[in-house]
């Protein structure tokens, strides 16, 4: 199979951090500028190809990432990979977008809704800000459409409540609902989630000041 090297760009802490990596990839999922956008079978192969680079620099963002949730504050625990196939693009490249959370099913569902939101805009604006290779491009993401059980793409169908996880049957669901129950909420607005990052996160960024001056009270 004929490949190519295509940068795999890995944003953290909100891409205060990158770290970038060459990778060969099979030429059959980089395609020319205005070509049709990549079918089921090119988006699995790309998800096949994806992996095991996942894998390889987890190491890497786990130790570049930010130190709290990116939706509660707390102490983050774990890391959301979240790649975006920029491969139709005059430079073609896939962006990692990783995310810091704290652990809980909850902040992990509002973590990938607000993913969701992020490829939307990405779309709408035609591309990354940060990119501008990609301008008047979409891009295209596998969030949300991989079984969270076992990670296969064919037949996966999202949650109808969270529209955040997917799951190739209703056995699949039915065992991770134990889990998913927890944080499985609607979509909230944008604007309301972000009212309630900025509540989750007041006292953290009040204390920063807060501390400066801080000193017990004198008799």
């Amino acid at each position: 199979m004929a490949t190519c090297n295509v940068s795999v760009e890995f944003w953290c802490e909100f891409g205060a951090t990158e770290l970038k990596y060459k990778h060969s990839i099979p030429k059959t999922l980089v395609t020319q500028v205005g070509q049709a956008r990549p079918n089921h079978a090119a988006s699995a192969l790309f998800l096949q190809w994806i992996r095991p680079i996942l894998r390889e620099h987890e190491a890497a963002c786990r130790k570049a990432a930010g130190a709290r949730c990116e939706s509660c504050g707390g102490l983050a625990k774990d890391i959301l990979q979240s790649p975006i196939s920029y491969l139709h693009a005059e430079r073609p490249f896939v962006l990692v977008v990783v995310s810091s959370f704290c652990g809980e099913e909850g902040c992990e569902i509002r973590t990938r809704q607000e993913m969701q939101d992020t490829m939307a805009e990405a779309g709408q604006a035609g591309g990354n800000n940060g990119a501008k290779q990609t301008q008047g491009q979409d891009a295209q993401s596998t969030e949300g459409k991989v079984c969270r059980v076992c990670g296969e793409m064919a037949g996966a169908r999202r949650c109808s409540r969270c529209l955040a996880v997917a799951y190739c049957s209703r056995q699949h669901q039915k065992e991770d609902w134990k889990v998913h129950k927890k944080g499985c909420k609607p979509k909230a607005s944008k604007e309301a989630r972000e009212r309630s990052k900025r509540r989750s996160r007041g006292g953290l960024t009040d204390w920063k000041v807060h501390k400066k001056g801080c000193k017990p009270k004198a008799s």
